[in-house]
């Protein structure tokens, strides 16, 4: 179970929350968990969230122990596309004419964006309960592949890139776009798409994680051929 730590307008922290086998059932996750929660409160912490998968041996007992502790639980079911590097270098996306940015808007690599405008992007999600941004981890993030787009020194779009342990494997865990910059959003993903085929960058497979329906029509539009896989999680949240 991954525990996210969620402060107000900061990165959230997060753990893993591990009991071995031959000592579950014994209260021991029960403890760590309240451990957890005491700990959080006293650094300032405003909820914390759970996320586990739905079929793992010990959901029954994550579900009812997290009940009891006040987290509200629900199933979400979301869908990891996978793409190989020849669909990719074969797909409409890559062939898909650059279109010029509009209103002084321009995308440049996550290493060139400060902290404060990272802060500043994550502080007007929260506001408008946009979740997926806000707990994003941007510290496991390949900067230089990782790509933003920006109209001015506002943040308006992002494609969060990582590097998967297994070798040769990309994930895409948060692909972020404003409303009023949505026209961007082929953009944004055909240049980070470039980077990744670079020969340096050894990517084989391209994984789209944590999708929202937007993103998954911009896949099948683009990329005829690929495989899906639909996840079950459980999320739950508490608040201080």
């Amino acid at each position: 179970m991954t525990l996210w730590i969620i402060k107000k307008s900061q990165n959230p922290n997060w753990l893993w929350l591990f009991v071995t086998p031959e000592k579950r059932r014994r209260g021991y996750g029960n403890a760590l968990l309240k451990a957890a929660a005491v700990w959080a409160k006293k650094q300032g912490a405003d909820r914390l969230s759970v996320v586990y998968e739905a079929e793992c041996e010990s959901g029954p007992v994550l579900d009812c122990m997290l009940s009891r502790q006040y987290f509200l639980l629900k199933l979400e079911r979301t869908a990891r596309v996978r793409i190989t590097r020849q669909q990719l270098t074969a797909s409409a996306l890559m062939k898909f004419p650059d279109m010029p940015l509009k209103g002084g808007r321009s995308i440049t690599p996550l290493s060139h964006i400060g902290t404060l405008q990272l802060k500043r992007l994550i502080e007007r999600c929260e506001k408008r309960g946009d979740s997926l941004v806000s707990q994003a981890d941007y510290s496991q993030a390949d900067a230089s592949r990782s790509m933003v787009l920006l109209s001015g020194q506002e943040i308006q779009g992002m494609v969060l890139v990582h590097h998967e342990q297994e070798d040769g494997i990309v994930s895409i865990p948060l692909f972020f776009i404003e409303k009023e910059a949505v026209s961007e959003s082929v953009g944004l993903l055909k240049n980070v798409a470039e980077t990744l085929l670079e020969p340096a960058a050894g990517l084989k497979i391209l994984e789209f994680s944590c999708m929202e329906p937007s993103v998954i029509k911009l896949a099948d539009h683009f990329v005829a051929e690929k495989e899906i896989i639909w996840d079950e999680i459980i999320t739950g949240e508490r608040l201080f």
